[in-house]
């Protein structure tokens, strides 16, 4: 099952949300390497949220936006994008 990944790159103090899949070990990207926004490319990346399901993303990035973190706002709207 898919779950989403908050991560920056080295280049930016900006966060992208990222697919990764949960596995027996952890917590893998997947092969899709453009984030949710299609704006950023992951490289080299420095994640402080891995493999959440969309409503624990959901809270996590809240928390974190209040902390002044710098999060991508088109990446935030695709978890609210199906929403009724």
């Amino acid at each position: 099952m898919k779950q989403l990944c908050l991560c920056k790159n080295d280049d930016s103090e900006t966060y992208h949300l990222f697919e990764c899949i949960k596995t027996t070990n952890g917590c893998n990207f997947t092969s899709n390497k453009d984030s949710k926004c299609n704006h950023v490319e992951r490289d080299d990346t420095s994640c402080i949220s891995t493999c959440q399901d969309e409503k624990t993303m959901r809270l996590e990035i809240a928390k974190l936006a209040n902390q002044n973190k710098q999060i991508c706002g088109i990446c935030v709207s695709t978890l609210y994008k199906n929403q009724i």
